[in-house]
């Protein structure tokens, strides 16, 4: 029930601030309908339970017995669902039920909410069970009439709103009769009887009264409160209902806005009915009373204007109107209804019939009626009373209920000022009344009544007119006085005549006219009302009342005083009179003043003069406080308030009133003894008037002509006086009562507040005195006003009794519910608590500007550490919203305390498990109470949060605040503070693995309310109804998402429990933003972006989202995988992701630039600069600070000569200023929703192979991938207003999606991706590209990302062939080609880089169609440009060898991209041609790069490091070297390949580029001594060896050369291929890969063929037909079944060979093998699949697709295996022919001596010396590097060569079944498979494949049988 209606009421708040029909939700209307009946109930008249049920004794038999305990809490709810309550519940609620007479199942819910901690205010919350139950059921009844009264005034509005028309269609429907039910509420809420039933049951619990923590007298003030707050919110639900209502003389049916005759003789007699209950005093008439009478009253004048309020109408009142009034008019049985009712007195309350009787014979312009109810004795019984009856209409003023504060109060006070105005508007009434008083003193004149005349004593005597005109006059001060009285309501001509006739009054009346009129000074037209009064005389014959009376009076008062006549101050009526003139004066004088009117006082300083003279005179406090505030009304003239403050620093009776000679306050003279003395006396009437008179004349410091030097004394003088002496005691003061001290307190802390506020110091004003003696500079002189602030300042921060009043102040405030005041002391109290934190706060911001400066200023959070507590309670909701504003504000800067010694988890800690859940139950509640935002009422308020954001609303203010502190402490090192905050400290700290929501009645925390806020459920949203909030509340949830300690729990509990990431995910759509302001507009971009981010994180791995199935389905919803690709028009199809970026604009509005012709635009320019920054809380975001940079701009002015034109500009640039930070909130919220879109999307692609087939996810990545590039324009010419930032944020995406699409198209084969891939989506792609690398204004992100995604297209482009792609390329655009070349040679970083590769990436795609590229190169000179750079580079390459620093790495890319690019020149048919025109192979002779390898015998095992770390820096040196060198080398080769034989001069640069680089690089590569054997060592080792094996062509021009490094590099390929023929030479490495070991063989066989090539070139390179001496040339020994020591033999060509033939096989059984599989790939076993390195995770549909391009790329891998093992088998066979040629046939007649000289004639010449030189003197041949550079190494020496060994190698190779020609041997199966091959061909086939294969077999064969026949 409470519940219900405090939701209900929250509901109606959200919808009332907002003017959106989307507001009123589904959700609402059905809440209202559930009010409509419980309004209805509350109009029952037998009733007073919900919806009608009275108790009931079969439901409490059924809740005793327990049998049925499961309680519907309203009639409607299904009883299966019902909650379960315990016995102690049903005792509670039997007990309340017999108490209030409700429903015992409604008494169960009222026990149950009160358990809940959040319902009851602190004072309550340890009361027991029953009066927490007792205290909602009141404050629900309260809520529910308050709720009425909201919806009766939309019903009656005027302006359209969309609540007013549901307001109206409400009543029509749901609500029959309202009038009557609010009257029926009135009439049996008798709250003199609820207070009695609160009280037995408070006396009946003894118990709870002696457990109770707060004093019980508190408990029972707030019971007190709620019930009789009932009564007085009733009344205002009736008052409502009149007051909207227009008059008809007949209504036929009930109707909100209209009301008969008939229904206002109800109210009269209900006002009756009423006040007959009352049996209280007179002078204090019940509240429903009051109430009631200004209903009445109401009713009675709605002709009158005050229907302005409500119906805009406001009809001028005549006579004529008032007759024809419907009141009036008789009813259906002839007689007025209203007239019957007030015929009779009415016994029990007369005095209100009186009342009554007054107004109605007002309305009827019945003088007889009135006057007979002024006075109607004659009619009465004898001994009734005859009090005055506008001394009861005084008490009724009086009352209590006028002093609340409610939406009805202003209603009140309008009634009762236009009923004074009915009652005065006949002057000849009021002269009459005047008369008739005075008639009655002077016919009554006896000396003792004189004398009591004189003393102002009330009189009741048995007279007609008793001083009703003095109570009249009383009455009309308490109207005056009502605080809900607004100014505009009080028309001062109407009053005028009525106080001139008051004026010439008996004597006995002069002080309550006095008081009439300061009270009737309210504002600037009643001040001038009053002045121009004082300013002539009422009547010629008695001139009292003026100006100049007053200033003769004064004279003559101080002459007296002065004189010693101390007799005046026993005169109490003349210094009451005095008291009322001054404030009289100083109220008028303060209205006239502040408006600038043209009637100014007159008064000059003779009249000044004599006012200060009265404090050198013997007067009461009192007066001097009325002088003072006299004073300070004249001084808002800063004319007088300078001469004032002038004559108190010069009179020497000042000086003596304040000591300033020593700058300080003596206490024995002057103010410090005045103030003592009011000590003494409790009275403080001068304290707080010269504090008054003192603010008003700050201003005036810096304008008096005096010493600077004094004037700084005199300041210190009474800042001391007030701030040490006065406001440091003021707590510990004795006072006549409560309100005094409050009220001085409040005096004083203003006061204080406004000095802190207004005059704080300079950074200059804290510099230490020493420091300034030890700096030498000058003592600055400060202005008197920013000294008067650094005292303040400095008394704050260092002095502990200043410190302690305000601290105190906020303690008491904390514990305001156990501190009992009356409601005006309470009042002027918690007036104290809001300038006391201003103050704090004030001194936070101070300290923090000055703590550069101002060293010795003790840090303010230090001494607050005591005071966080109780500054926390202040958030509570008993507490109004303001103060929940300071709060959170205080503990925003002491948590946001530098010091890292405070833990404030700790401090939190302390406070007791209550106290800190209560301070987390009002943080989550203050956020609950957020209000929306957008499209709301303009409330001209403005309230700042911590960061300093405006908002319309406190609640907003302080929700907003909360959510900035919760994130800030989450991002500073007080994360244990928002852990506990939060509910996350037992998450945090490992003792609960799980967050669970919280049961009925558990706690709460601020985590639950952020989930609930954000919860897309609602209606509306938060985000669309306060984007502000929600922004916030999603950045902290994402941050405790992405925080490692609560990241698994909470995203646990967000996807577990509230279903939130599914929740959001479907929410996620493009909102309208044409009602938003641009501030609203960025929030919500920022909350799309944290939604999506966290998303992303839900998303981004198993163990920081869920399981595979929530991921799943979140990918499923967030790419909408089921969406058709096409919608029905054949338009692409929006997705949702897609519809966020359709509110991103791309392009910035324009900031005009200012049209200035004062202002000096380079001044406004360095001003702007120099006062714009990062704004706190806005990543990105640029944000001028606009009031310092117009400081800025003032400052800098020499000299104005035309202000206005000044101020003019300065409005402009503030102007140009906001919408440049309006601009740059909005862009870098565009910026960071596109970078969370972009990391989203990412991860859910990413995800996307699991979901789908490769072919949708190319169409899915395509379609989004051209909708974003869409957003750009397709005209370059149109890119002036886009924001470059934002671009950048795009071409991230870009980049990204085009890497995902590569990759989804390298799932499938080439046909299938063209199919997938749309020419028109591709070509929109390259347009975005290039858009982007033409941009004029791209950052260095945006062109990297732009050339990483046009290589990412053109790799498409080269993977599926498609010329298509490639067409553009082809002939490029110039201004494209133009960019790329230029960004590629003449740029540096990483763009250079990519641009680079971009370049070799487009000819490797163009191949042939390439050369407008080539062409551009040449015929501009760009390869000269890259051929230069390498040369400028050489240095930096050398550095970059033992650095790893970014920018060494750097240089490394760049010069590997260099030579990509030039490596890819050199394919292309023109590129040699190209590059020969160039300095290349000189660039490449000269570099020094080269020469800078470590040495590979620096990790061998001979010379070992002396430490890892060693071994692994060289190691790093090496394979670093080998990246630089390895492309270098692959570029020889390439012109090596491409170099003809005529190219001689080409091949002698080249040989030359080899000849530099011999002894330092390349033959310590061949020497191949690394440590281990790794792809990139083997890499080297291939390009080496192969450009070896292509220089071998050139065997004459490399001998001349290289001389006698010739025989040393001949050596070690010998070398290179003996190492390699045995088994497992370079298997022993490092743990690798099965692709790198494939890699590393292939290196391998590589090798071994280079060197058996150049082996075989160098060979044939002189041998002619015929052998000859000089022209054989062998390598190896004779043997082929062995390995001779340290020498090279022919078996290692049968390895080879025997190996080579075996790896042919095994590719040729794999290539039959993969193609099988290939053929039935749907067919394979999920195991087969497996093996094939297939995900186990995705589809079937998709590992088949994996396996079909694995099994591709392997059938490719083995083929070329085939082949390279072919040409190894062919070369090893063709050297061995050679040798076993020379060794077997030219060799038969060596019989142990040397061959001859002479030529045979069957063969070549014999040979005779060795092979390679001299004899071998080394005892190891694989050692070649001798230690003398000049020793050569030595190779087969044939005088060495024995017939023994001869007769060996026949009888091997007679035996030998590799060279075997029977079946089944090597050269047997080899000549099979030629045949077989040259078979399966066609003559063209054959003859082009024709190898020398076939003819070394043949001649191998017949070498075999020549030498079988030998043998025989």
């Amino acid at each position: 029930m409470w519940r219900f209606s405090v939701e209900f009421d929250m509901m109606l708040a959200v919808v009332q601030s907002g003017t959106d029909a989307q507001i009123m939700s589904d959700d609402f209307k059905a809440r209202a309908r559930d009010f409509a009946r419980e309004v209805q109930a509350l109009g029952a008249k037998d009733a007073r339970a919900f919806y009608l049920r009275p108790q009931d004794a079969t439901v409490r038999q059924q809740l005793e017995s327990g049998t049925d305990r499961r309680v519907p809490l309203f009639p409607d709810d299904d009883r299966a669902t019902a909650p379960h309550v315990s016995q102690e519940v049903v005792e509670q609620a039997i007990v309340l039920s017999d108490l209030l007479g409700l429903h015992e199942q409604t008494c169960c819910g009222l026990v149950l909410e009160a358990v809940s901690p959040h319902t009851v205010p602190l004072a309550m919350h340890t009361a027991d069970t029953t009066t927490k139950a007792m205290y909602l059921y009141f404050q629900a009844c309260q809520t529910l009439s308050r709720c009425f009264c909201i919806l009766a005034d939309e019903a009656a509005s005027t302006t359209e709103t969309s609540l007013s028309g549901f307001a109206r269609e409400w009543f029509d429907k749901e609500v029959t009769n309202p009038l009557e039910i609010a009257m029926t509420c009135v009439r049996n809420c008798d709250a003199q009887e609820d207070w009695r039933t609160v009280q037995r049951c408070i006396g009946a619990l003894p118990d709870a009264k002696a457990s109770s923590q707060a004093p019980m007298d508190v408990i029972t003030a707030h019971m007190e409160h709620v019930v009789f707050e009932r009564e007085v919110e009733y009344a205002d639900m009736l008052l409502t209902i009149v007051a909207n209502a227009s008059l008809v003389p007949q209504s036929q049916e009930s109707s909100l806005l209209e009301i008969s005759p008939l229904q206002v003789a109800l109210l009269v007699q209900l006002l009756r009915d009423v006040s007959a209950l009352d049996k209280g005093p007179l002078d204090k008439p019940k509240s429903a009373v009051c109430s009631l009478i200004a209903i009445v009253l109401c009713a009675f004048q709605k002709h009158r204007e005050f229907q302005l309020r409500v119906l805009d109408v406001a009809p001028q009142y005549t006579a004529d109107t008032a007759r024809e009034n419907p009141l009036l008019l008789p009813g259906p049985d002839g007689h007025n209804a209203i007239d019957t009712e007030l015929s009779q007195p009415w016994g029990g309350s007369v005095l209100v019939w009186r009342l009554v009787r007054i107004a109605y014979g007002l309305m009827v312009d019945d003088n007889e009626t009135i006057e007979l109810a002024r006075d109607p004795s004659h009619t009465m019984a004898a001994g009734a009373t005859t009090r005055g009856v506008f001394d009861f209409l005084r008490c009724v003023l009086e009352n209590r209920v006028f002093a609340r504060v409610s939406p009805m109060s202003a209603y009140k006070s309008d009634i009762f000022q236009m009923f004074f105005e009915w009652l005065i508007e006949d002057n000849q009434r009021i002269t009459h009344w005047r008369t008739m008083a005075d008639d009655y003193y002077q016919e009554h004149a006896s000396q003792r009544l004189q004398e009591e005349m004189l003393q102002g004593y009330d009189r009741h005597h048995n007279s007609l007119f008793t001083d009703d005109f003095q109570h009249l006059m009383q009455a009309a001060t308490a109207l005056f006085r009502l605080p809900s009285l607004s100014e505009d309501r009080v028309n001062p001509s109407n009053w005028e005549s009525f106080l001139k006739t008051a004026g010439t009054a008996h004597i006995s009346n002069y002080q309550a006219f006095l008081d009439l009129l300061h009270a009737f000074v309210i504002g600037f037209d009643t001040a001038s009302t009053v002045f121009n009064l004082f300013s002539i005389a009422f009547t010629k014959q008695n001139e009292v009342f003026t100006w100049r009376n007053l200033l003769d009076a004064i004279k003559g008062y101080v002459d007296e005083l002065t004189q010693g006549n101390t007799a005046l101050n026993a005169d109490i009526e003349t210094q009451k009179m005095l008291i009322a003139y001054f404030d009289i004066l100083g109220a008028v004088a303060e209205h006239v003043h502040k408006h600038h009117n043209g009637a100014t006082f007159a008064f000059d300083g003779e009249f000044l003069d004599w006012l200060l003279q009265l404090f050198l005179c013997p007067v009461t406090s009192e007066i001097k406080g009325a002088v003072c505030r006299a004073l300070a009304g004249l001084c808002h003239s800063k004319d007088a308030a300078q001469y004032v403050w002038t004559r108190l620093c010069e009179e020497e009776g000042m000086l003596e009133m304040a000591s300033l000679a020593e700058a300080r306050v003596r206490d024995d003279v002057g103010l410090a003894r005045d103030f003592m003395n009011e000590r003494s006396a409790r009275v403080y009437d001068e304290t707080r008037g010269f504090l008054d008179l003192l603010t008003v004349l700050l201003p005036s410091f810096e304008t008096a002509r005096l010493d600077p030097s004094l004037l700084l004394q005199k300041v210190d003088a009474f800042m001391s006086l007030v701030v040490d002496n006065v406001f440091a005691n003021v707590l510990q003061q004795s006072y006549v009562d409560a309100t005094a001290k409050w009220q001085l307190a409040e005096t004083l802390v203003v006061f204080i507040r406004r000095v802190l506020c207004e005059y704080y110091p300079a950074t200059t004003d804290f510099i230490d005195d020493r420091a300034r003696e030890l700096t030498q500079q000058p003592q600055p002189q400060q202005p008197p006003l920013r000294h008067a602030g650094r005292f303040l300042l400095r008394r704050l921060s260092d002095d502990e009794h200043t410190l302690r009043t305000i601290k105190d102040v906020v303690r008491l405030a904390a514990n305001n519910h156990k501190y009992a005041l009356d409601s005006k002391a309470r009042t002027h109290f918690m007036n104290c608590v809001e300038p006391c934190m201003d103050v704090l706060e004030m001194t936070f911001v101070r300290q923090r500007a000055m703590e550069p400066y101002a060293p010795v200023l003790q840090p303010l959070a230090s001494q607050l550490l005591d005071l966080v507590g109780d500054v926390s309670t202040l958030l509570s909701r008993d507490f109004e919203e303001k103060y929940a504003l300071k709060a959170i504000t205080l503990l925003w800067h002491v948590l946001r305390s530098p010091r890292r010694s405070h833990d404030f988890g700790s401090i939190f800690r302390r406070l007791g498990g209550f106290h800190l859940q209560t301070i987390i139950d009002s943080l989550q509640l203050r956020l609950h109470d957020v209000r929306p935002t957008v499209n709301a009422v303009p409330t001209g308020e403005e309230h700042f949060d911590v960061h300093g954001q405006v908002h319309s609303t406190f609640t907003n203010a302080v929700a907003t605040s909360i959510l900035h502190l919760l994130h800030h402490l989450l991002q500073s090192s007080q994360k244990n503070v928002a852990f506990l905050l939060l509910g996350l400290s037992s998450v945090v700290d490992g003792t609960q693995r799980r967050i669970r929501p919280p049961g009925p009645g558990e706690p709460s925390n601020c985590l639950y309310s952020l989930v609930y806020l954000l919860d897309p459920k609602q209606s509306p949203p938060l985000v669309q109804c306060n984007p502000e909030c929600a922004e916030l509340a999603a950045q902290i949830l994402y941050v405790l998402c992405w925080f490692p300690q609560t990241s698994q729990p909470v995203m646990a509990y967000l996807r577990d429990s509230e279903d939130f990431f599914s929740n959001h995910m479907r929410a996620l759509a493009a909102r309208a933003t044409g009602s938003l302001t641009p501030t609203q507009v960025a929030a919500q971009h920022h909350y799309t972006a944290w939604v999506l981010k966290m998303l992303a994180l839900e998303l981004y791995s198993p163990s920081k989202g869920g399981s595979g199935e929530s991921q799943s389905g979140l990918v499923e919803a967030m790419l909408e995988l089921d969406s058709p690709r096409f919608d029905s028009a054949g338009r692409g199809a929006r997705r949702r992701l897609l519809q966020l970026l359709d509110q991103i604009s791309l392009e910035s509005d324009p900031v005009a630039a200012p049209d200035l012709h004062v202002l000096d635009i380079g001044l406004v320019n360095a001003a702007f600069k120099r006062c714009t920054g990062p704004r706190m809380g806005r990543e990105g975001a640029q944000y001028c600070r606009i009031g310092d940079m117009i400081d800025a701009i003032r400052s800098s002015i020499d000299q104005v000569h035309d202000e206005a034109a000044v101020e003019a500009e300065l409005a402009q640039v503030a102007r140009i200023a906001e919408q440049s930070n309006t601009n740059s909130e909005l862009r870098a919220a565009k910026a960071h929703l596109l970078r969370a879109w972009h990391r989203a999307v990412e991860v859910a692609l990413i995800k996307y192979p699991y979901q789908t087939s490769p072919t949708n996810r190319v169409h899915t990545v395509s379609h989004m991938l051209s909708e974003v590039l869409n957003r750009l324009p397709e005209n370059p010419d149109q890119q002036q207003r886009l924001e470059p930032e934002l671009l950048t944020v795009v071409s991230d995406i870009l980049v990204t999606m085009m890497s995902i699409l590569v990759d989804a198209t390298l799932m499938l084969s080439r046909e299938q991706a063209r199919a997938a891939l749309s020419t028109s989506v591709l070509r929109r792609i390259l347009d975005g590209i290039v858009f982007g690398i033409l941009f004029r204004d791209s950052t260095t992100r945006m062109r990297l990302n732009q050339y990483g995604a046009l290589l990412f297209y053109l790799r498409i482009a080269r993977e599926t062939g498609d010329p298509t792609y490639s067409e553009r390329l082809r002939a490029p655009q110039r201004r494209f080609l133009e960019t790329v070349v230029q960004d590629a040679s003449d740029s540096s970083g990483f763009t250079s880089v990519l641009a680079t590769s971009a370049l070799k990436e487009v000819l490797r795609v163009c191949r042939q169609h390439s050369a407008v590229w080539l062409t551009y190169f040449g015929r501009f000179g760009h390869l000269n440009g890259f051929v230069a750079q390498l040369q400028d580079t050489d240095d930096a390459l050398m550095r970059a060898m033992t650095s790893t620093d970014e920018r060494s790495l750097l240089v490394i890319q760049e010069h590997l991209a260099r030579l990509g690019f030039l490596l890819e020149v050199s394919h292309r048919s023109s590129g040699p041609t190209l590059l020969f025109t160039t300095d290349l192979l000189r660039v490449l002779e000269q570099a020094r790069f080269i020469d800078a390898r470590p040495m590979a015998e620096d990790v061998h095992s001979t010379r070992p490091m002396h430490s890892t770390a060693l071994l692994d820096e060289h190691t790093s040196r090496l394979q670093r070297h080998r990246s630089i060198v390895i492309p270098v080398i692959q570029l020889v080769v390439s012109l090596l390949q491409k170099c003809k034989q005529q190219d001689t001069k080409v091949v002698s640069h080249i040989i030359t580029f080899v000849q530099r680089h011999l002894g330092q690089y390349f033959r310590p590569v061949l020497k191949d001594r690394v440590g281990v054997i790794d792809v990139q060592s083997l890499e080297e080792l291939c390009v080496v060896t192969s450009m070896f094996r292509l220089l071998s062509r050139y065997g004459t021009t490399l001998r001349t050369a290289l001389g006698a490094n010739d025989l040393r590099v001949q050596h070690q390929m010998v070398s290179l291929a003996v190492k390699y023929s045995k088994p497992g030479a370079w298997r022993s490495t490092q743990h690798c890969s099965q692709l790198e070991k494939r890699t590393m063989e292939t290196y391998v066989n590589q090798i071994v063929f280079n060197a058996l090539s150049y082996m075989r070139t160098r060979m044939d390179e002189d041998c002619a037909r015929t052998y000859t001496r000089s022209n054989i040339n062998l390598v190896l020994y004779p043997s082929i079944t062995q390995t001779v020591e340290d020498k090279p033999t022919l078996h290692i060509l049968v390895v080879h060979m025997e190996q080579a033939n075996e790896t042919r096989r095994a590719a040729v059984q794999a290539i039959e093998s993969h193609e099988d599989s290939l053929r039935r790939v749907e067919e394979l076993s999920r195991e087969t699949l497996l093996e094939l390195d297939v995900d186990p995770d995705v589809s079937r549909e998709e590992q088949q697709q994996q396996a079909r391009t694995t099994l591709a790329a392997l059938i490719t891998e083995a083929k070329r295996t085939k082949a390279l093992a072919f040409m190894i088998l062919e070369t090893s066979l063709y050297i061995l022919w050679r040798h076993l040629e020379v060794y077997l046939q030219y060799n038969t007649l060596l019989k142990g001596s040397a061959v001859s000289q002479q030529p045979t004639a069957k063969g070549p010449r014999r040979l005779r010396a060795g092979l390679f030189g001299q004899p071998v003197e080394r005892q190891s041949f694989m050692d070649d590097m001798a230690t003398d550079e000049e020793e050569l190494p030595v190779g087969l020496h044939l005088e060495a060569i024995s017939a023994d060994e001869i007769s060996t190698l026949r009888r091997e190779v007679d035996a030998s079944r590799t060279l075997s020609v029977k079946q089944g041997s090597l050269l047997h199966n080899l000549v099979e498979e030629e045949a077989a091959r040259a078979a399966s061909q066609s003559g063209a086939e054959r003859m082009a494949s024709r190898g020398m294969l076939d003819p070394i077999v043949k001649r191998m064969k017949r070498l075999r049988v020549m030498l079988q026949s030998s043998n025989n």
